[in-house]
């Protein structure tokens, strides 16, 4: 599979919230409550890239994390 599932709740953020923070992250990923309730406080993102654009995607999720 290319797409990994990402679990956000610990930011204890709400659907809306998240979705916002998910947007300011610099990050086009995919909020999971798009997917179905059982999909929020989750994140979908696309793996399918070079490992340096995974690598520069956890740098802005840690940078986006650490500002929250």
């Amino acid at each position: 599979t290319y797409l990994a599932w990402l679990d956000f709740r610990p930011l204890g953020l709400e659907v809306p919230e998240l979705a916002e923070w998910l947007a300011a992250s610099g990050l086009a990923l995919s909020p999971g409550h798009g997917f179905g309730r059982q999909g929020a406080g989750f994140a979908r993102m696309s793996i399918a890239v070079e490992p340096t654009v995974i690598d520069e995607a956890i740098i802005r999720l840690n940078r986006a994390a650490v500002a929250q």
